[in-house]
C-alpha cells in the first residue's frame, strides 16, 4: 500500500494543481507563479473538532463569503457544535480558505475534498457530510452540491438562497424544487445584501407554494433583526460594510438562533427525527413581505399569463391572471365616489405587455348603472404590466426585487362616473384636477407602512428616508411616451424624502380618437416596492453599518 502523504504536502500539491488549472504555472511569469504559490500555501484551513463525541457524526464544510476571513466563522461554528452536542450530534467543522479571499467554482471541489480528508484524519467517521455557505459562498456551495448529491446529505445557506434556476411550477400550480439535496436558507431581516424581498420570494416557493412531496426539505428561515455580517464575526469586509444594515440583535443571539435552526434541520434530515424546525416563527417575520409580494402579482412567484389573443386571461393555476392590488384598489380609487346606493366596482385586472399592438389590450367598462340604482355593480376590465429593473440577472438578491412600476391601463374617472349614471361628469373636474395616480400610490405607501412589523416600523420611523408622492407627470397621450417614461424616483434636497412621481395618460370620453376615449393610465407604485423601500432601501443612509465603529461587535446595535 502506498504511503499516505502528510497533510501539509497534500496542501502544497493541491496549490500546484489549482495554479496549473488556472494557467498560473507555465503561462504566467515566474514571479507571479511564486507569488500565487506563496498565497496559496499561506491559506489556512480551519478545523474544529466536536466537544461531544458520542452523538451522530456530522461534518460541515463551511464556505466563506466574498473577501471574508474563513477564521471569522469560528464563533458561529462553535455555537452550532455546542447546540449539536446538546441534541446528540457530534459536529465537525472544516473552514477552507481561498487564494483570492473569495470562493470560486474552479478550486472549490479540491477544497471540499481536502477539507473532508483533513476532518477524517482528525477522527471524523461516517458519511454525513453537509455543505454550508455564507453569501457568495452559498452560491458557490449550491453549485458544487448539485453535482455531488451522492455524497452531500444536506446543505445550509446563510445570507443566501437557492437560485431561481433550481425551481419550476408544476401543472397543479405548486412549486417544484429541481434539486436533489435538502437545503435550508437562513436569513435575517436586517440583511442589506440578501434582501428580505428576495427571501420572501424564496419562502413563498419553499414553504407556502411547495408541493406536498417536498414539504420541509427546502425550508427558508428568517430571523428578526439579524444582519448579513452576523453570520460571521469580526470586522466585515468592505463589500459588506458598504451595504449591510445595523442589526437589532447581538452577535451572540444571531449565532445562537442560527445554530438552533441548523441543528433542528440536521435532526430532521440526517438523524431522521420528526420536524422540530419552527417555520411559523419565520412566517411571522416574513408575512408583511409575502403579503406585499402576492398583492403585486410578483412575476417571480409565477409568470404572467399574458394570453395574447384575449383581453381577459383564462383561469390558469400555473400563471398570474393579473395584479390583485390593482384589481382590489386602483380602478376603484380611480372611479371615485359612485352615485346610487351600495354601488360598487368589480375590477378584473389582467397581465399583458402594454406595448402589444396585435391585439391592443385596453381597459373597458362592461356594464352600466343608473344614478338611483341599488347594489349595482360596474364590471371593469383593466390591464397591467409589471416592470422590473434588470439589475439582478444573476439572482444575487443584492438589488431591488419588487416591480419598480406597474404600468396600469384604467378607465378614466369621467368614464366610470358616466357608466354609473352621472351623465354630466366633467373630464376636467374628474380627471384633470388633482393627481389621480398619486392618490393611488399614496394608498400603496399607507398599506405598506401599516403592514410593517413593529420592529420594522420602528426602524423606518427612526431612520428611514420617507417615501412620498409627487405630482403626476404628463399627460403623455401618445402611447409609447407613457409606456417608456418610467416612474420617477428623486430624493429631496435635504435627503429626508424619496419622491415618487407617476407618468400618466388621460383622455376624455369625447377624445378625437374614438378608440382612445375615456382612459386614465398610471404607473402604479406596487405595495411590494413600497415595503421593500421601508425595510431596506430607505434605511441605508441612516441605518447602514458603513459609518459604524467596529471596535466591538455589539457597537453595531442601535
Amino acid at each position: 500500500m502506498a504511503k499516505k502523504q502528510p497533510l501539509q504536502q497534500q496542501r502544497l500539491h493541491s496549490c500546484i494543481n489549482e495554479m496549473a488549472h488556472s494557467g498560473t504555472v507555465g503561462n504566467a511569469a515566474a514571479l507571479l507563479s511564486v507569488i500565487a504559490f506563496a498565497a496559496c500555501t499561506a491559506a489556512k484551513l480551519v478545523t474544529l473538532e466536536p466537544t461531544y463525541t458520542k452523538g451522530e457524526p456530522i461534518a460541515i464544510v463551511w464556505i466563506q463569503g466574498a473577501l471574508c476571513d474563513n477564521a471569522e466563522y469560528t464563533d458561529i461554528a462553535k455555537a452550532v457544535q455546542a447546540e449539536g452536542a446538546m441534541n446528540g450530534q457530534s459536529i465537525w467543522v472544516g473552514l477552507p480558505s481561498f487564494i483570492s479571499g473569495s470562493p470560486d467554482p474552479v478550486t472549490l471541489p479540491g477544497k471540499v475534498d481536502s477539507t473532508v480528508e483533513s476532518l477524517r484524519e482528525l477522527g471524523f467517521t461516517g458519511d454525513n457530510i453537509v455543505m454550508a455557505g455564507h453569501s457568495l459562498g452559498g452560491v458557490m456551495a449550491q453549485g458544487y452540491t448539485a453535482t455531488h448529491a451522492d455524497t452531500i446529505k444536506a446543505q445550509v445557506l446563510m445570507g443566501s438562497v437557492l437560485t431561481r434556476d433550481k425551481r419550476s411550477i408544476n401543472s397543479d400550480g405548486t412549486t417544484q424544487i429541481n434539486y436533489d439535496v435538502p437545503t435550508m436558507a437562513v436569513t435575517g431581516s436586517k440583511d442589506g445584501l440578501m434582501r428580505m424581498s428576495r427571501v420572501a420570494e424564496s419562502f413563498w416557493h419553499s414553504n407556502i407554494n411547495i408541493n406536498s412531496t417536498q414539504s420541509q426539505l427546502f425550508p427558508t428561515v428568517a430571523f428578526e433583526g439579524v444582519s448579513h455580517a452576523q453570520f460571521l464575526s469580526g470586522t466585515p469586509p468592505i463589500n459588506v460594510r458598504n451595504k449591510d444594515l445595523v442589526p437589532d440583535v447581538t452577535y451572540e443571539q444571531a449565532h445562537q438562533m442560527t445554530a438552533e435552526a441548523m441543528v433542528q434541520f440536521f435532526d430532521q434530515i440526517i438523524v431522521g427525527h420528526k420536524q422540530s424546525l419552527d417555520i411559523s416563527a419565520s412566517y411571522d417575520v416574513l408575512k408583511p413581505m409575502v403579503d406585499a409580494l402576492e398583492m403585486e402579482g410578483y412575476y417571480y412567484s409565477k409568470p404572467a399569463c399574458n394570453n395574447k389573443p384575449y383581453l381577459v386571461n383564462p383561469d390558469d393555476v400555473t400563471c398570474l391572471h393579473g395584479s390583485p392590488w390593482n384589481a382590489m384598489n386602483s380602478e376603484r380609487m380611480m372611479g371615485g365616489s359612485l352615485p346610487g346606493t351600495n354601488m360598487t366596482i368589480n375590477s378584473n385586472d389582467n397581465f399583458h405587455d402594454v406595448q402589444e399592438v396585435n391585439p391592443v389590450h385596453l381597459s373597458e367598462i362592461d356594464s352600466t348603472c343608473t344614478a338611483d340604482s341599488k347594489n349595482c355593480v360596474l364590471d371593469i376590465i383593466t390591464v397591467t404590466q409589471n416592470y422590473y429593473d434588470d439589475y439582478d440577472a444573476m439572482d444575487t438578491g443584492y438589488h431591488p426585487q419588487a416591480a419598480s412600476e406597474m404600468k396600469s391601463k384604467m378607465s378614466s374617472r369621467q368614464a366610470v362616473q358616466q357608466a354609473a349614471g352621472n351623465a354630466d361628469a366633467d373630464f376636467h373636474e374628474e380627471d384633470e384636477v388633482g393627481n389621480r395616480c398619486a392618490e393611488i400610490n399614496d394608498y400603496s405607501i399607507q398599506w405598506a407602512y401599516e403592514h410593517l412589523s413593529a420592529q420594522a416600523k420602528s426602524n423606518y420611523d427612526k431612520f428611514g428616508v420617507k417615501l412620498v408622492t409627487g405630482d403626476d407627470m404628463g399627460p403623455y397621450n401618445e402611447g409609447p411616451l407613457w409606456i417608456w417614461t418610467l416612474m420617477d424616483y428623486t430624493k429631496s434636497e435635504d435627503g429626508t424624502q424619496m419622491v415618487v412621481s407617476s407618468p400618466m395618460m388621460r383622455t376624455s370620453t369625447k377624445y378625437i380618437v374614438k378608440s382612445a376615449r375615456g382612459f386614465h393610465y398610471c404607473k402604479v407604485l406596487s405595495p411590494f416596492k413600497a415595503m421593500e423601500w421601508m425595510m431596506l432601501d430607505g434605511l441605508y443612509d441612516n441605518n447602514g453599518i458603513k459609518n459604524q465603529s467596529f471596535e466591538h461587535s455589539d457597537l453595531f446595535l442601535q
